[in-house]
């Protein structure tokens, strides 16, 4: 860490209080602390916008309430992290590992999570709207309340994942993996899923209105109180799958 990182260190460890102050009096200062790694630091409420966390380990840190607006957290590890809360509107975390974290009512407003590691995150309230999450790991996450309205999911691994009650409207999931995941009561109107796999996936009582399901794999899904009249569903592998008699009227 530079003699610089190292001032502002000293600074940051001090608290949310004496850390936004000084960046109230230095807006324009480049924050970085790439490849850093930062043990057991209180960053709660720290205004960290456009902060550069590049390769960085953090470490059983509280970052509830954390302001990471258009911050560069690309190849970033956080390990038993406290992110409640936080603010990543903007921001760059392609190839990050938040894997196991807490990120419940986080606000991910077009951002960028190109490759990331989400594996068992508790991301429940938050909130994706226009994020590109292509090619995210979020196997065994509670996404539970999530909005992903117009977001990319492009070949994202969803398995075994709770998106109950999720908000999937107009979102892109072409090539996406959902076997197992339990999507009750949730919102697809226009998304797209072709050539997506929904094996033994749980649809009940979602909304399709408009939905995309060319080419896609539904063997064994539970499609009751569904309603496919107004879906494009050409191709699609419906094997095996619950779905009452008038679903298509």
């Amino acid at each position: 860490m530079s003699t610089m990182n190292e001032r502002q260190f000293v600074i940051l460890r001090q608290g949310a209080a004496v850390w936004n102050a000084w960046r109230k009096k230095h807006p324009h200062a480049y924050i970085d602390f790439s490849d850093a790694q930062l043990i057991e630091v209180d960053l709660q409420a720290c205004h960290l916008q456009r902060a550069n966390f590049q390769r960085a380990l953090l470490q059983a840190c509280n970052l509830r309430s954390v302001r990471l607006d258009r911050a560069d957290l690309s190849d970033m590890s956080a390990i038993d992290c406290l992110f409640q809360q936080a603010s990543f509107v903007g921001a760059n975390l392609c190839n990050a590992d938040l894997s196991h974290a807490d990120l419940q009512h986080t606000q991910w407003k077009k951002s960028w999570l190109w490759g990331a590691n989400l594996h068992r995150a508790n991301l429940h309230g938050a909130c994706f709207r226009g994020a590109m999450l292509d090619y995210v790991d979020l196997r065994h996450a509670n996404l539970r309340g999530v909005s992903f309205r117009h977001a990319s999911l492009r070949a994202a691994r969803c398995n075994q994942t709770n998106m109950r009650e999720v908000n999937l409207s107009a979102a892109h999931l072409e090539y996406a993996h959902l076997e197992e995941a339990c999507l009750l009561k949730s919102n697809l109107k226009g998304a797209h899923l072709s050539h997506a796999s929904l094996i033994d996936v749980d649809l009940r009582e979602s909304q399709l209105y408009h939905a995309d399901f060319r080419a896609t794999d539904l063997r064994a899904a539970d499609l009751r109180g569904t309603n496919w009249k107004y879906t494009r569903h050409q191709g699609a592998l419906l094997t095996g799958a619950m779905l009452e008699s008038f679903a298509f009227r």
